[in-house]
């Protein structure tokens, strides 16, 4: 976490070039309800959020971190990346079910696009 002069704490991830990339920041200050409100009607609803035109699901384990991004599984270990397509229904909702525990009755729409994670 890098502190800034301006924006105060601010949260990095390293690439897989091995640089750094601000996430979000942190000034420690007083928030509103109705600002935390907007923000959370803003991401589950309107069309540009990536939360309402993807399927995204994240989970960590004791030994890494494993993203679900439409039909693309990504596992980080310290032993490394790996990555494969769920490319039917079966696969797409056993991991679902089994690597995050999200059962669900919907539809299931078959993806041909998978977005980088």
């Amino acid at each position: 976490m890098l502190n800034d002069k301006f924006y105060g704490a601010i949260l990095q991830i390293k690439t897989e070039e091995e640089s750094w990339l601000d996430l979000y920041s942190l000034d420690m200050s007083y928030v509103c309800k109705g600002d935390i409100e907007y923000a959370n009607h803003y991401t589950s609803t309107h069309p540009n959020s990536a939360f309402t035109s993807r399927c995204i699901a994240t989970i960590r384990s004791h030994d890494g971190i494993t993203t679900l991004l439409n039909g693309k599984v990504k596992v980080k270990t310290e032993l490394g990346v790996t990555e494969y397509n769920l490319d039917t229904k079966d696969a797409y909702m056993n991991t679902l079910k089994d690597i995050f525990g999200i059962e669900v009755d919907i539809e299931f729409k078959t993806l041909t696009k998978y977005d980088s994670i």
